[in-house]
């Protein structure tokens, strides 16, 4: 088992190390990460922490019982992504709510929803294209086909139907939406709606994003993490909460360590020396 240097330098020259692995105490002043030893005769923890040299030494006798339990907690990315989605969301939903209360006609509300529906429609359509049914076009494939791979309509075909229609669409859409915005200011000149329809699809866009980026995290395994919170019971009364990655067994290296001490022999008397009987 290789030991770290910070760890090694506070053993003793005949302390054996049962396990040693990163974790984080926890205390009135927050978490602190660093190292975990579990020797045979103590528990060992070393902060790791940039600005912080704190060092917990529990001595094996003084450790009365323990509790074990494994938990999921959300991890710093997934908590700001999910941040950065409630944000757009709550921005999207002011803007739509403001276009309403500001909005002095209905065909001001039409043409903002219109901007702002079209300019959402053309990023879907870009990154998932347009779900069409192609079975009339499959079938004239099949047909030119069957007349040979080499038959000049074929070509024609090919050439005249492309492969994707997400440019094309998004293209299309994207222009209707600022059709829809440059009416919109047309109509209302100085007003504040243009503004309101910005905002709205920028909040739009921090949730498709935000989406994005969760799902990409996801796949990694990295909107979550398992750890497992171990609470030590001293005979002092104080407890003390660790926290370890859920694939280390520190209960069970604890459980080595106590079951140790319960069987270490009691101090026997020694013998008193008999004096000869004159």
């Amino acid at each position: 088992m290789a030991v770290p240097e910070d760890v090694r330098a506070h053993l003793t020259d005949d302390e054996a190390v049962i396990d040693v692995g990163p974790g984080s105490v926890a205390d009135g002043a927050g978490r602190l990460d660093g190292s975990i030893a579990v020797t045979d005769r103590r528990l060992l923890f070393l902060s790791g922490d940039h600005g912080s040299d704190r060092t917990i030494d529990i001595a094996q006798g003084a450790i009365c019982s323990f509790e074990s339990r494994t938990r999921t907690r959300a991890t710093s990315r997934g908590t700001r992504v999910r941040a950065v989605l409630g944000l757009g969301a709550v921005l999207a939903a002011a803007s739509v709510l403001a276009v309403v209360l500001v909005a002095s006609s209905a065909l001001e509300v039409v043409l903002a929803g219109l901007a702002a529906a079209g300019a959402v429609s053309a990023g879907y359509v870009r990154r998932s294209g347009l779900d069409v049914d192609s079975s009339p076009l499959n079938t004239l494939a099949r047909a030119i086909r069957n007349r040979g791979p080499d038959h000049p309509a074929l070509g024609q075909y090919e050439r005249r139907v492309p492969s994707s229609d997400r440019d094309l669409g998004a293209v299309a859409l994207a222009g209707g939406a600022g059709l829809a915005l440059v009416g919109l200011v047309a109509v209302t000149p100085g007003s504040i709606l243009p503004v309101l329809v910005a905002l709205f699809l920028g909040g739009v866009a921090l949730v498709d994003g935000a989406r994005r980026r969760h799902a990409a995290l996801e796949e990694r395994d990295q909107t979550h993490r398992r750890e497992r919170a171990v609470t030590l019971d001293l005979a002092s009364g104080r407890s003390v909460h660790l926290t370890v990655p859920a694939g280390r067994r520190l209960d069970h290296e604890l459980s080595v360590l106590l079951h140790a001490t319960a069987r270490e022999p009691p101090d026997e008397p020694r013998p008193r020396s008999r004096q000869p009987v004159g």
